[in-house]
């Protein structure tokens, strides 16, 4: 089949990875990781690209439901295929079936994350420089007071050693226990190959991807808004 797939750069390391493993002929359209802080426009860039690329018979949307960012999509030319997680820390800690319990008090990281324009490090800087060690540190635990641990997702897909060293010590500074943790890239592998079971939905033009997809019980409201 002729699929489009369209994809975060956070998640960049972990494509390429699995695109050494798996047969991949499509195209690929990367979204700017920025557009994970404001979820409306990240909808609206998605859709943009899902209106304006045709000619395709499945757009493989390498998102989980990132705060909510791709509930409202609709599927125009082609077929939408995406993976029933709620966002990507969902998606590469899929073989955790305790995640809604840890997430709770668990800030994540991944080299992408570690890398990102807006990341935890870059704001840890900017307030180092700009208030001296003393303060950043205490503008940093109240940021974080909710989290106990700051995990290291192991995705096989960078080099752990490196940037583990770099996590390691951002959580020392904001008292966070620091923690590693092997992720999967199976969603990944089955979205890119075609092996959509039931940790898919795949919805057809006309259709529109709604709350139930993500099998939260609420009336959508959402989808009245597009």
């Amino acid at each position: 089949m002729n699929n489009l797939l369209v994809v975060c750069e956070t998640i960049q390391d972990e494509v390429t990875k699995v695109l050494e493993k798996v047969e991949f002929t499509g195209d690929m359209v990367w979204m700017n990781a920025s557009l994970h802080n404001e979820p409306s426009r990240l909808r609206s860039e998605l859709q943009k690209v899902i209106d304006n690329h045709i000619g395709y018979d499945n757009v493989l949307l390498g998102y989980g439901n990132c705060g909510n960012s791709i509930v409202g999509l609709k599927a125009t030319h082609s077929n939408i295929v995406f993976p029933v997680t709620s966002d990507c820390i969902s998606m590469l800690l899929c073989n955790r079936k305790d995640i809604d319990d840890i997430r709770k008090n668990t800030y994540f990281l991944t080299k992408g994350w570690i890398n990102g324009e807006k990341s935890l490090f870059v704001e840890y800087k900017y307030c180092l420089e700009r208030y001296g060690e003393k303060r950043a540190k205490r503008i940093f635990s109240a940021m974080l007071k909710h989290y106990e641990n700051l995990m290291l997702i192991d995705t096989n897909a960078y080099d752990i050693d490196y940037y583990g060293d770099i996590a390691q010590d951002l959580a020392k500074k904001t008292s966070l226990r620091f923690v590693v943790e092997e992720g999967s890239l199976s969603i990944l592998e089955k979205l890119l190959s075609e092996k959509w079971d039931e940790s898919f939905e795949i919805i057809k033009p006309g259709e529109q991807i709604i709350y139930k997809h993500f099998g939260q019980i609420a009336v959508d409201e959402m989808s009245q808004r597009f």
